[in-house]
């Protein structure tokens, strides 16, 4: 039955069924999320990025997938973005609704397979971005080269900061106070948390590529 469920994830396709579809085509190139390979198609839309939007969120809902909540999704500036995530078999799926201007919109549907990259919870092995012990309802969403991990835990605050102190540190990230996260190898990780009824903890870990430095930025002084 297990089986059966995880070669039923495995198939799934979210977008599969979107209707007023005019014109389908891969997207070339090699894309990545944080190492993952990504495999990307865009599908023109006789429709405005709203009802597609609406369509996909629906989609996404059908087919059980998590979508983190609002403040937690990763966003561009040009276009609205919304990622779901299936826990069981660790498949990301984004879409990306650019508007044409002409009542139609053009979706970039990506799908990464996260279950075998590095950036995995911790029930896999000692990782960059695990979950603290006793975590629950943990899940994981990607796009544009965001990772999100979000996870329920009974600890208070002191424990949760000095978990990913010893975690990160251990994995070779410095803390950068200006950045408000810790960085390594051109990556910054960016820690939140907060109270969620009266012992547990919701926490979320943000992984993106670092912010590109302005022309003529040096850094704080030394």
């Amino acid at each position: 039955m297990l089986l059966s469920l995880l070669l039923l994830s495995l198939a799934m396709d979210p977008f599969e069924g979107l209707p007023n579809v005019a014109q389908q085509v891969p997207v070339a190139g090699k894309l990545e999320s944080l190492s993952t390979p990504v495999e990307a198609r865009a599908y023109l839309v006789k429709m405005k990025p709203g009802e597609v939007y609406d369509w996909v969120f629906k989609s996404f809902v059908k087919h059980h997938l998590y979508i983190p909540k609002v403040e937690h999704r990763a966003q561009l500036y040009s276009a609205p973005q919304l990622t779901g995530y299936d826990h069981p078999s660790r498949q990301s799926y984004t879409a990306i609704f650019k508007d044409n201007g002409d009542g139609t919109t053009t979706l970039i549907a990506g799908h990464a397979d996260l279950s075998t990259g590095a950036w995995v919870h911790a029930a896999d092995a000692a990782r960059v971005m695990p979950a603290m012990p006793g975590a629950t309802q943990v899940a994981q969403s990607s796009g544009e080269g965001n990772l999100t991990l979000t996870y329920l835990v009974k600890a208070s605050p002191q424990e949760v900061e000095a978990f990913y102190a010893d975690v990160f540190t251990q994995n070779g990230f410095t803390r950068d106070a200006q950045l408000r996260g810790w960085v390594k190898d051109g990556q910054l990780i960016e820690l939140k948390h907060a109270g969620r009824g009266r012992d547990q903890r919701s926490v979320a870990l943000i992984a993106r590529p670092l912010p590109a430095a302005l022309p003529g930025d040096e850094g704080p002084p030394r």
